[in-house]
């Protein structure tokens, strides 16, 4: 893991989303990290920032009242910060200035917000979160299928 300045200005950018529960931001620092949260059910909103950058400041209003007047279920949408210097699949973002917000439903990228668009970001994460997780098939997950396929006894870990 690469710990940086960006980590105490996050540390502070979390500070703002404490009083919501459950939790729906969570930070990601690795690839396995990564891949066992979009092997699950519901909407993954995916921040890539890059080191040089930091997370987005600008979003966290939007999503703590979407939380607040919406009231998710926590398994259906939650919003995951990845440095991308520490995922491979987030290689692409790295050196940007800008963050990109990659959606996933049920592990499948659904969509892509380049900037921090939040009334774009907003009707996204209205569009794409699941009433309910459980509508989701956790066997179309292609990130959930990859990690029961390495479970398997006598399989390789990638």
């Amino acid at each position: 893991m690469v710990v940086t300045a960006n980590d105490a200005v996050y540390g502070q950018f979390t500070k703002q989303l404490v009083d919501v529960k459950p939790a729906i931001l969570f930070k990601v620092n690795d690839n396995e990290e990564y891949d066992a949260k979009l092997s699950t059910q519901g909407l993954k909103v995916v921040e890539v920032y890059s080191n040089a950058w930091g997370p987005c400041f600008s979003i966290l209003p939007t999503l703590k009242r979407i939380k607040i007047e919406r009231d998710p279920d926590p398994a259906a949408f939650q919003i995951n910060i990845c440095q991308a210097e520490c995922i491979d699949a987030l290689e692409q973002y790295r050196g940007q200035s800008r963050p990109t917000f990659l959606f996933y439903r049920n592990g499948k990228l659904v969509h892509t917000e380049h900037g921090p668009n939040t009334p774009e970001l907003e009707r996204r994460i209205i569009e794409f979160t699941p009433g309910n997780p459980d509508q989701d098939d956790l066997e179309e997950n292609p990130f959930y299928l990859a990690k029961k396929a390495a479970s398997r006894p006598g399989s390789a870990r990638r």
